[in-house]
């Protein structure tokens, strides 16, 4: 709406301009002082008259029709459902007011069924209560934003279905039935079917008016008006009239044709102010189009644009000046085909038929697709073509003047060609001189080379240069050579034989003579060397260097020697063995050395037929001090253990660290074994004494294990492999002791690893499975879970029970792996056992010590749970009572973690390890289970019912279940009764057993079968 619009229908600006009302108080006066003229005017008894009424009833008609038309003129240009409304509402009312102008005047009225009083009054109901519903519906609409819900085709034809149905049943029940009286003179209220009206109009004046936007456009503005003087209406006049023609009903149709008159303002006003925008629209486009066309010829690229039927829209000057076109030759609204034939008749196309270039060029531009190409014109223009589409069905098209940019690129890629051309020349000259010139220093030098080649050859060299001739005299030698036999400088000229100067060079000591032979020997062996030539050799000389001798017979039979000093080689060679042989950080030989000299030993032992001791040691606890003190402390520790080994050992023994804590000694020269077990226990005393690290006095221990040669084997391998066997033996009775190599060992040693090998097999080939051994509520006796147990089902031994394989399964720690298998493979029976509707039962799953103290345990069991789909509540790990003590503070962190997880948690052997009662509360289990080393003689042993007893009043202090395991005999079940102990599980019971026969057993307890 124009702001002059607006503001003039603003809630109190005036209207009328009289005594500074507004249009409200306006519209409030004449609804309140017309109805009170009629108090004035009924003294001189005012009974009004036919041709009065029929004159007021056709004009409010008039006045509705024409409201009614405009409405719906105006909804069908903004298409707002208000306006649907309205019109039907004011259409149909008019038509109702012209059948009652029609019904009731004197032509017809003689030919109705009914009394003219109650024609006339229920003809003026029947327009009111029409009006009034479909203002109301306005009111609900435009309160509820659905105007545009109802701007549909549906909608239109309910709105227009109804008023047609309404109308022609009003009309049609008004001309075949006679009607019932209107007035009610003894009632106060004369007229109660003008209440209804009155209130549908009163509460489509509240929906409108207590919203704040009605005051924003000048048809709800004044609709709100003709509902105050309606309601005004029905409330001040209708329920008091008493006749046909009276004052009241005159005043009544006054009114009824004012309230029309604000509709009728309302939709003047907000047409005016649609006019007022449309010349405001049609102002700043004619703007936008003059400014459009300034910027279109004021650009220097050429523009146009064409719609559907290839009809031009819009072009300028640019665009007819870089396609060829003259001005004023085509015009806005010319096909594009016929720009097509002019261009195509210039030639601007290039030679070929003019109806086959307009055909191929119009079918281009109907594809309505992007495209940006270059064109050369005849006259050498090139101009750059891009066109984009609008909307799908319209073409704007871009005209660049390229011809200087491309002339530019063209001229520089030439430029560039005729510069790489020249480069290249340029490149062949330079690589053709460079040639020349390394052809020319190539000869210089070759002839430089050629004429120093003696000099360069003797004395250019870092070895030493002699040269004999065919009779073994010399010809020449460097300064080099003559370095290196300092003490024949003076004789050593030409002339001399080679025999006389290794003589020489023996005699004086610059060489050093073999041991045990005779100069004249040495020198003939020498001598041998010299004339054979076949390989280098090394000789020491007597300052303790060493040089490499390396002679080659020439064509003519004289004798070049090459002598390279190699004491630096050799040096590096005897660190680099030392290195290769010692153990870094000690000192002592490393495991290479160590072997060697085990060889020695039992070669010198053969020889001189006495005994050889092998010793493995290895220290007691020494990781647990590695890692609280670290490793820095650790390396020390290592140091000060190999200083006091090579205190308690002989210079004859060899000390050697193997790796990590682990050393060895060969003890030779041995009478008896005796003499090795003496140095066995004082190294055993000695690292038993405390060290000193950082400050802190450290405690540790050593085991010995003991092999000897020849009794114990003949190789180094069979040594070493037999003290470690004596080793194990030593480390598995507590450590701090020696042991002897004993075969009986050796044997369980091997079962032992031969179990071990099985064992990893047994993993791989998944020979394992799960008994269950049921566990019973005692009160009830009723099965609330079952304990997993491990079966090893091996393919030759048959059943294997977990005593015989737990052990090693521990030390070579592959009970982590079963013990992740054992937990997956019990939730699954679980789940199978809850999907079946069997049972749905708790499963108590036994954790290894070790798997209990690796980090993954949290996550193996969440994972089971979760990949089996059951309950963490269905779930029970069982930690022994032992390990829980041990292990306190990570073992109370692991098993909240797991408590929160959701999962039980028991002690199991409960009584045979050592519980404190102040650790235990710490704990967040929920069962004790007494072992059944307790159960087994509970009624004859007073001890044992006494302990068990004590156990289960303690688990119920603490708030925990407690069951009984070993539950073999009726007895034994009433003693634990007796004592209160909640669960129990046994031989009594069931065996554990496998899942079919667990199945089984589950099905005869529910059917009354099973043993109890």
């Amino acid at each position: 709406m124009p702001a002059n619009a607006q503001k003039a229908h603003e809630p109190g600006k005036q209207l009328f301009g009289i005594y500074g009302l507004n249009d409200i108080a306006w519209c409030v006066l004449v609804a309140i002082l017309l109805p009170l003229s009629s108090y004035f005017l009924s003294g001189p008894n005012w009974h009004g008259g036919f041709e009065l009424h029929t004159e007021l009833e056709e004009l409010s008609a008039v006045l509705a029709l024409i409201i009614g038309a405009m409405a719906l003129v105006r909804y069908y240009g903004q298409r707002d459902g208000l306006l649907l409304l309205v019109g039907a509402g004011f259409l149909g009312a008019g038509m109702l007011d012209a059948c009652n102008t029609i019904y009731t005047s004197k032509f017809y009225i003689q030919s109705m069924p009914s009394d003219s009083s109650a024609l006339i009054a229920w003809g003026w109901v029947a327009s009111r209560w029409f009006l009034s519903m479909f203002l109301l519906a306005s009111a609900i609409v435009w309160r509820g934003e659905l105007r545009h819900h109802i701007n549909t085709k549906s909608g239109e034809f309910i709105v227009f279905s109804s008023v047609a149905l309404i109308v022609a049943g009003c009309v049609t029940g008004f001309a075949v039935m006679p009607l019932p009286a209107a007035y009610f003179d003894d009632m106060d209220i004369h007229r109660p079917e003008e209440l209804l009206p009155a209130l549908l109009f009163l509460l489509a004046l509240i929906g409108f008016a207590t919203s704040k936007n009605w005051t924003k456009k000048p048809t709800e503005y004044w609709l709100v008006m003709c509902l105050i003087i309606s309601t005004g209406i029905q409330l001040c006049f209708m329920p008091y009239s008493s006749k046909v023609y009276d004052l009241e009903f005159d005043v009544a149709y006054t009114l009824k044709i004012v309230s029309y008159f604000c509709v009728l303002i309302g939709l003047l006003a907000d047409m005016r102010d649609n006019f007022s925008q449309l010349s405001e629209s049609k102002l700043q486009i004619k703007q936008q189009a003059l400014l459009l066309t300034s910027v279109l010829e004021n650009i220097d690229e050429g523009i146009s644009h064409y719609d559907s039927d290839l009809r031009i829209t819009l072009f300028n000057a640019n665009y007819l000046e870089m396609q060829g076109i003259p001005h004023g030759k085509f015009d806005i609204g010319d096909n594009l085909e016929d720009i097509f034939r002019y261009r195509a008749e210039c030639g601007e196309y290039g030679a070929g038929e003019v109806e086959e270039i307009v055909r191929q060029k119009s079918d281009l531009a109907r594809a309505f697709e992007p495209h940006k190409y270059e064109h050369t014109r005849p006259n050498g223009q090139i101009i750059m073509v891009t066109g984009n589409p609008v909307g799908g069905n319209s073409m704007v098209a871009s005209y660049r003047n390229v011809t200087e940019r491309v002339q530019h690129e063209r001229q520089l890629l030439a430029s560039e060609q005729t510069l790489q051309s020249r480069v290249c020349e340029l490149e062949e000259l330079k690589r053709a001189l460079e040639d020349k010139t390394k052809y020319a220093m190539n000869v210089a030098e070759d002839l430089r080379q050629a004429k120093n080649v003696q000099h360069d050859a003797i004395q250019n060299i870092s070895e030493g240069f002699v040269l004999w001739d065919a009779d073994d005299k010399l010809v020449m030698c460097n300064d080099v050579f003559r370095q290196l036999f300092a003490g024949l400088k003076d004789d050593i000229e030409p002339g001399l034989s080679f025999e006389t100067f290794i003589s020489l060079a023996y005699q004086r000591g610059i060489l050093v003579k073999e041991e045990e032979k005779e100069l004249a020997e040495t020198v003939t062996n020498r001598l041998k060397l010299h004339h054979q030539s076949i390989v280098p050799f090394d000789e020491m000389l007597s300052e303790g260097r060493w040089i490499r001798v390396s002679e080659r017979h020439t064509s003519d039979r004289r004798i070049v020697g090459i002598i390279t000093d190699i004491t630096d080689q050799k040096d590096w060679e005897s660190k680099m063995k030392k290195l290769a042989e010692t153990d870094a950080l000690t000192g002592l030989p490393n495991r290479t050395l160590f072997q060697e000299r085990l060889q020695q030993a039992i070669d010198q032992a053969e020889r001189l037929e006495t005994l050889v001791a092998v010793m493995l040691l290895d220290l007691d606890r020494f990781k647990d001090i590695n890692d609280t003190m670290g490793h820095p402390s650790g390396d020390e520790l290592l140091i000060q253990v190999s200083e006091r080994l090579i205190e308690c050992g002989r210079k004859t023994d060899t000390i050697a660290r193997l790796g990590g804590d682990e050393f060895a000694v060969i003890a030779t020269n041995l009478n008896s074994p005796f003499d090795a077990e003496y140095l066995a226990r004082r190294i055993v005393e000695t690292l038993g004494t405390p060290f000193s690290l950082s400050k802190n006095e450290v405690h540790t221990a050593t085991s010995i294990g003991i092999s000897f040669y020849p009794q114990d084997d003949i190789g180094t391998d069979e040594l070493i492999r037999n003290a470690d066997i004596a080793l194990y033996q030593a480390k598995a009775e507590g450590g701090s002791v020696y042991r002897l190599y004993d075969a009986e060992i050796d044997c369980e040693v091997q079962a032992r690893q031969k179990l071990e090998r099985e064992l990893r097999r047994a993993i791989e080939d998944n020979q394992f499975l799960l008994a269950y051994q049921p566990q019973f509520d005692i009160k009830s006796g009723r099965m609330i879970g079952a304990e997993a147990l491990l079966r090893w089902e091996h393919p030759e031994r048959g059943l294997v029970s977990p005593g015989k394989f737990i052990e090693v399964a521990e030390s070579s720690r592959l009970i982590i792996p079963i013990s992740e298998w054992v937990l997956r493979e019990a939730c699954q029976f679980n789940n199978r056992l809850h999907e079946s509707g069997l049972a749905e039962i708790t499963v108590s799953i036994n954790i290894s010590p070790l798997h209990f103290r690796q980090q993954g345990l949290y996550q193996s069991v969440s994972d089971a749970i979760e990949e089996a789909g059951v309950s963490p509540a269905s779930v029970e790990l069982e930690i022994t009572e032992s390990m829980a003590m041990a292990h306190r503070g990570n073992v109370i962190d692991l098993l909240n973690d797991l408590k929160k997880l959701g999962v039980g948690l028991a002690i199991d052997d409960f009584g045979t390890g050592f519980s404190s009662l102040s650790r235990l509360k710490d704990f967040p289990v929920d069962r004790l289970k007494v072992d059944r080393s307790f159960i087994i003689d509970l009624t004859e042993d007073k001890d044992h019912r006494a302990i068990s007893s004590a156990i289960i009043r303690l688990g119920h202090s603490l708030g925990l279940k407690v069951i009984a395991e070993g539950v073999e005999k009726p007895a034994h079940l009433d003693a634990l009764a007796e004592m209160g102990c909640d669960e129990a599980q046994g031989f009594l019971f069931a065996r554990p057993l496998p899942e079919k026969d667990f199945v089984d057993f589950l099905q005869d307890s529910k059917s009354g079968t099973a043993a109890a």
